[in-house]
């Protein structure tokens, strides 16, 4: 279920069990597990990756650009998180610092 506030790049695949909440923002190359829940507010980047029976919280922001003072990302690097992880509000994730890499969250 897709909320009708929120915006997903029409080239995510978002399954009948997945929830995606209210003013949630979900851009292009990112992939949705199942069972995936995504309470409101919550931005996802190209490139997350969120695994089965992922619950991110609201507010929370993942895949944004390092925060790295004085380099540039213009590449492309990922963040995965792994099956059975909970996501707590305001939570930010930022992609990899390397190219072609993925800042890796284990699962549970």
């Amino acid at each position: 279920m897709i909320h009708p506030t929120a915006l997903v790049d029409t080239s995510v695949v978002v399954f009948d069990d997945t929830h995606v909440g209210p003013f949630c923002i979900v851009e292009e190359g990112v992939f949705l597990g199942h069972n995936v829940t995504l309470d409101a507010h919550v931005v996802l980047k190209c490139g997350v990756v969120l695994n089965d029976n992922v619950h991110v919280h609201a507010g929370a922001v993942l895949g944004d650009v390092p925060q790295i003072v004085n380099q540039t990302f213009d590449f492309e690097s990922g963040v995965v998180v792994g099956k059975d992880t909970i996501i707590r509000e305001g939570v930010t994730i930022h992609r990899a610092s390397s190219k072609g890499r993925s800042t890796q969250v284990g699962k549970r």
